[in-house]
């Protein structure tokens, strides 16, 4: 029943989502604003491959309580609420035919499971330095209320870690996840030898690969860098 639950869910996400896109197509590019907690890589990526001029907006806190969480794409009147959608929005413009697309969205897949993993990496490593790196991104949001904010984002992390079935997991076996998705990353680029995913222009999948790339190479996780670097060929070159 939980399990049935659960896919109800899934199930209404995708149709929001969808519901969502489909708004947004219909707006103009005049004004576009990217706004985001932590520097968001990938958007940034997706809109400067697709030629976009946009207005980059930092904020103090991780989620927005009009859109939800950050970092989100305002485009005109309408709001992409969420990576994931920022990711389909442009995903659906690209012409590719349909093996290549489930090729492509299955990457995705892989590379949204890499985010969740760093994700338990920065809020529940043993390694004390990653930690306090991940509390001392709070520091700009004011002092009186730093505290109560920073407990609210570790709780609301830890739940989402617990739901996706990895929050028991140790530093070792997150290390060990999320290696297997570089090399299966680096596997595929080998196999095919070309300087994008899908031949001589990126797509999607090479934004959001660069987008998880660039987090390891800038930050301190645990020696995650020195590692992508030693065992992957292709894959640093994205950075």
């Amino acid at each position: 029943q939980d399990e049935e639950e659960q896919q109800n869910v899934l199930k209404e996400e995708k149709k929001e989502e969808e519901e969502e896109v489909t708004k947004v197509e219909d707006e103009t590019y005049d004004d576009v604003e990217l706004v985001q907690f932590r520097y968001a890589w990938t958007e940034h990526a997706l809109l400067r491959m697709n030629k976009k001029s946009y207005q980059e907006t930092n904020v103090m806190y991780p989620f927005s309580a009009a859109v939800g969480t950050c970092p989100y794409l305002r485009i005109g009147r309408r709001v992409l609420s969420s990576s994931d959608r920022i990711v389909s929005f442009f995903s659906r413009k690209e012409k590719l035919d349909s093996r290549t697309k489930g090729i492509r969205d299955a990457f995705h897949a892989l590379i949204r499971e890499m985010h969740t993993l760093i994700l338990h990496r920065r809020w529940c490593s043993s390694n004390r330095t990653v930690k306090k790196k991940t509390e001392c991104e709070f520091d700009r949001v004011p002092r009186f209320i730093r505290w109560k904010v920073r407990s609210s984002r570790r709780r609301e992390v830890e739940t989402y870690l617990k739901t996706a079935g990895i929050l028991h997991l140790t530093d070792s076996q997150v290390t060990e996840r999320l290696m297997d998705g570089f090399k299966a990353l680096d596997s595929h680029l080998n196999a095919f030898d070309k300087a994008y995913f899908f031949g001589d222009e990126p797509t999607t999948i090479d934004a959001a690969v660069f987008g998880i790339t660039a987090i390891v190479m800038n930050e301190e996780l645990d020696g995650l860098r020195k590692r992508v670097k030693n065992e992957c060929v292709y894959v640093p070159g994205f950075y």
